[in-house]
């Protein structure tokens, strides 16, 4: 079986043949900002985005992953580039497969990383937001990992709610590559306290301690 996933470049003034040229990256160009579009809802008129996605395919889950994981951790590297070039934005698109069974935590952090990075570009960025994003994000990882049970769903939840300290992840979100040994803390923390029922019986999440 052929596993495939698509990462999205977009942004008002972005450039994919710029971007295509510059980084190396095997594009497919599906809109270049400021052209007269031949198709679409903006036929002959100029326009007003960039949009572009390089396609991964793979024959295994885990191959995807480890493809994806190298190319996430290349475009680390470019963080300048797309700055450059105008992405406002990078996401991910798997078809009708579930995204989180395809994208591993460390390309799922590396992603939040430069959307953080090409937001702050753009403007002030509310610590609240990249919480909110932050907090829902591991969340879906962990929940992935378990069966399909509403209740430890609902648990995992309450936990998240609960007992990670806001100031824990305020003090670290926004230090650059910080975020993978924040989630990796964090997934442990759950895995560890999952079976643990009483919420009074699970100690608060703390940060990362050196």
């Amino acid at each position: 079986m052929t596993y495939f996933i698509d990462i999205v470049f977009a942004g008002k003034e972005f450039s994919p043949n710029k971007l295509k040229k510059k980084a190396q990256l095997d594009l497919k160009i599906l809109a270049e900002c400021g052209e007269t579009a031949t198709y679409g809802r903006f036929k002959g008129k100029t326009m007003p985005y960039g949009l572009a996605t390089l396609g991964i395919t793979a024959e295994s889950k885990l191959q995807l992953k480890e493809t994806l994981d190298e190319i996430t951790k290349k475009l680390l590297s470019q963080e300048a580039i797309l700055v450059e070039c105008g992405v406002d934005e990078i996401s991910l698109e798997a078809g009708n497969e579930i995204l989180d069974t395809l994208v591993s935590p460390y390309a799922l952090a590396n992603i939040s990383h430069l959307n953080k990075i090409l937001e702050i570009n753009l403007s002030e960025v509310k610590n609240i937001e990249q919480e909110s994003i932050f907090y829902k994000m591991v969340e879906q990882i962990f929940i992935s990992e378990l069966e399909d049970s509403h209740d430890i769903k609902k648990h995992i939840h309450e936990i998240i709610e609960n007992k990670i300290r806001q100031e824990s992840i305020k003090e670290i979100i926004n230090i650059p590559h910080s975020q993978l040994k924040l989630v990796i803390k964090l997934l442990e923390y759950l895995r560890k306290y999952k079976n643990v029922q009483k919420l009074e019986n699970i100690p608060h999440f703390e940060g990362i301690k050196e």
